[in-house]
């Protein structure tokens, strides 16, 4: 089971179907992005975020490498990448590719995704989007 809710995790990702994604959560499901601290919880504020991620790289995506198992948890290297369509702040991005390498750590209860934390580097996003914009 754990391999299908991944699969349909990724699918649902690179899909660009926020409410799919989300709901592969249980009701109660959460995520954490360590670069930026930020938690969300429950279905609507999961789907929400994800919204906010598609419209921010409308053509984002994922590319994944083999998952480690350890009991109810999955690790799950991947790159994602894309396009920024908008300025972030004082950042001048639009049209600046991501290329960025991550981790999603996912807690697994019942079929569905209890919890999910994803690690990558802020400071790289960063540099990224900033590559284009004039000195």
């Amino acid at each position: 089971m754990a391999d299908d809710t991944i699969e349909a995790f990724y699918a649902a990702y690179n899909g660009h179907d926020a409410e799919a994604a989300a709901g592969l959560h249980a009701p109660d499901g959460w995520l954490e992005e360590a670069a930026t601290g930020r938690r969300r919880q429950g279905r609507a504020a999961l789907a929400d975020g994800l919204q906010r991620l598609f419209a921010m790289l409308p053509d984002v995506a994922w590319t994944v490498r083999e998952p480690v198992r350890a009991g109810a948890s999955v690790v799950v290297p991947y790159i994602m990448s894309g396009r920024l369509a908008r300025d972030l702040g004082p950042i001048r991005g639009v049209g600046q590719p991501i290329v960025l390498p991550g981790v999603h750590v996912f807690e697994l209860a019942g079929g569905a995704i209890a919890g999910l934390r994803d690690y990558w580097d802020a400071a790289e996003f960063q540099r990224q989007a900033r590559a284009g914009a004039p000195a």
